[in-house]
């Protein structure tokens, strides 16, 4: 029998992809990349990345292998369809324009998106779904595809979300309910948690996947006879998953020790735009308050803490029993594994896409610790849209937060229940995720 890691370098590297096409901006040096791993019962989903990346080659590369495990995700959080990726490698104005006083980014980034959504509308039209992702949140992408439908299918209601390509190419009736469905669901405020956001509650959109972060965690533990009462806990990166994820952890009884994010102040030049060197980061063995942190947050970063260049690693000698890396895709190396296991690190629960920078890194920390897939532990936005488009006939009048963080609960909870071993060491958990369920993937003969 083929071990999951052989298995996992087969389907990265040998299985293709069912579609690939690339986008140059007319109006910008930035390229676009939608790749998709299947058009599985006529439907394929997965979010809109864009930030800087070094060249258009890694932004392909992202953008394939994200697709691919998009593709395993939706074997766990359903509906059963296809995974895709959309990334953008993002060049912004010239550094003349940037650093004029009063400059806002925002205008020509949307600007970016705009063009992109309407360059792939073929295929979000009835078959790919797409949400928010790394650079851009499910509010800003449901906004701009709405301005999109409307240009490109003036006067049809019938276009107004971003993931109908999924409700017309793979679910055959009931299309305009379960659109509405996820109309009123996705953004619906959730006034059961004692949160904030600029003094509003929060959304479903904003919680969810850092709730299920945070239940995978609080999963894994009760699996193994513990639970998360006093677990420190490192965080990186505190956008929506981040800090969501902080919050229920705590919520949990967990300490949360550390957070790391990039470093708001310093100014970004025309090259590698969204990836400064600074970092920001606050830590604490006691535990910090972390509706403190969230209120004070710059945007997805924290707002205030200690500057640390990039070559400083002080942070992730940070005492800890847990990590969540919710920051972007490739941030785990060689050398933060062994910092993170010295400084007493069992778990890594990822609330990022492809945490680690190859798989030589993922299967050495699969072997000496604890390691969530990282399409278990998110899954909770994927869950979100597959169950507003199955229970399309619940009220949209009352909360759906309740039903929904249930669902969650159950999915997350079935799937580690499947790679988990009772009599076996805390490792092990991904090669047994791999073998499984791309073992289902690929077919009976694997």
């Amino acid at each position: 029998m083929e071990t999951g890691f052989t298995l996992r370098k087969t389907y990265m590297n040998d299985t293709p992809l069912a579609h690939v096409e690339k986008w140059k901006d007319t109006e910008s040096d930035s390229v676009g990349f939608l790749a998709v791993q299947s058009w599985r019962n006529g439907a394929a989903g997965g979010g809109t990345r864009i930030c800087g990346f070094d060249s258009d080659d890694d932004a392909c590369t992202t953008a394939i292998n994200l697709a691919k495990t998009m593709e395993l995700k939706f074997r766990v959080a359903g509906p059963d369809i296809g995974g895709a990726k959309s990334v953008i490698r993002y060049v912004p104005e010239p550094e003349s324009v940037t650093s004029a006083a009063g400059y806002d980014p925002k205008p020509h980034k949307e600007g970016v998106l705009r063009r992109w959504l309407t360059s792939i509308w073929p295929s979000l039209k009835d078959r790919y779904g797409t949400g928010g992702d790394l650079g851009v949140d499910d509010a800003t992408i449901i906004r701009l595809f709405g301005e999109v439908s409307r240009t490109i299918e003036p006067g049809s209601a019938a276009f107004t979300d971003p993931q109908q390509g999924i409700v017309y190419g793979f679910y055959r009736d009931h299309h305009e309910e379960r659109l509405k469905s996820l109309r009123s669901g996705v953004p619906q405020p959730v006034e059961e948690v004692g949160l904030r956001l600029a003094a509003e509650a929060p959304k479903i959109l904003d919680l969810i996947t850092g709730f299920g972060v945070a239940e995978a965690t609080r999963r894994f533990y009760e699996l193994r006879g513990q639970d998360l009462s006093g677990k420190r806990v490192l965080v990186e990166g505190f956008g929506n998953v981040g800090a969501a994820a902080a919050y229920f952890l705590a919520e949990a009884g967990a300490r949360i020790c550390g957070v790391i994010t990039l470093d708001p102040d310093e100014r970004r030049g025309d090259k590698d735009d969204d990836v400064p060197k600074r970092r920001l980061c606050v830590t604490s063995d006691s535990g910090l308050d972390v509706k403190d942190l969230i209120r004070a947050r710059s945007g997805t970063n924290l707002g205030s803490g200690e500057r640390l260049d990039a070559g400083d690693q002080s942070f992730w000698d940070t005492p800890a029993d847990l990590f969540i890396p919710a920051a972007a895709s490739g941030t785990i190396d060689e050398a933060r594994l062994r910092r993170l296991l010295k400084a007493g690190v069992g778990l890594i629960s990822p609330g990022a896409n492809v945490p680690f920078v190859s798989t030589d890194v993922e299967e050495a920390a699969d072997s000496e610790l604890s390691v969530i897939p990282d399409f278990i532990a998110n899954c909770g936005m994927a869950r979100a849209y597959a169950h507003f488009m199955e229970r399309w006939s619940d009220s949209d009048t009352v909360s759906r937060w309740p039903s929904l963080t249930a669902d969650v609960e159950t999915i997350i909870g079935d799937a580690l229940s499947r790679i988990h071993s009772p009599h076996g060491p805390p490792t092990g958990y991904l090669e047994r995720a791999y073998r499984h369920y791309i073992g289902q993937t690929l077919g009976p003969d694997r």
